[in-house]
């Protein structure tokens, strides 16, 4: 990108279409907190020792996995085990580039690229063969502003955010209805 637009870029990030592997690596963080938590002292916490810290951990009542189903430190080592296996299987696997974000140097340099490659639907057939990758002309975009990011909709799959439009607009004209 530098060469081709005599630009100066500073951080490439790719971000791939690896979400399944993302969350298989937070449930087991999760579950090695929940093990952590068991255990009577807060001591040096070996990941590697977590089969003999079993039997330091606080028993778990037989009414509260009855009731609760609170899980046994057994039980936890046994998930934590199942989900490595599954990382592993996850790893190996090959992802998709969902999308590459590219931070510039100045804002100029960032006007360049988006001047050059942001062209209207109709324009980019005249787009030069060497602004596209491999043939294919790419989908950019310029970035929306920090403060204009919904952080904790980053991950949502778009069917999702389209149920919860359509739930608030149902609910909001409900809400309508009850004032009249």
């Amino acid at each position: 990108m530098e060469s081709t637009f005599d630009v100066e870029v500073i951080a490439c990030t790719i971000a791939l279409d690896n979400e399944v592997l993302i969350r298989a690596l937070v449930k087991r963080r999760q579950l090695i907190n929940q093990f952590r938590e068991m255990l009577p002292e807060i001591q040096d916490f070996d990941i590697d020792e977590l089969q003999h810290n079993i039997e330091k951990c606080k028993a778990v009542p037989m009414w509260k996995q009855v009731l609760f189903r609170a899980a046994t430190p057994e039980s936890i080592y046994q998930s934590i085990i199942q989900q490595d296996i599954k990382i592993d299987q996850l790893s190996s696997k090959n992802y998709n580039v969902s999308s590459i974000i590219a931070t510039f140097q100045t804002q100029k340099d960032q006007q360049t690229v988006l001047d050059r490659l942001v062209l209207p639907v109709l324009r980019q057939k005249q787009l030069p063969e060497e602004y596209k990758y491999d043939g294919v002309i790419l989908d950019v975009k310029e970035p929306a502003e920090p403060s204009a990011v919904r952080w904790d909709d980053l991950n949502t799959p778009t069917s999702v955010r389209h149920d919860k439009l359509i739930y608030m607009m149902v609910f909001a004209s409900f809400e309508r209805l009850s004032y009249i």
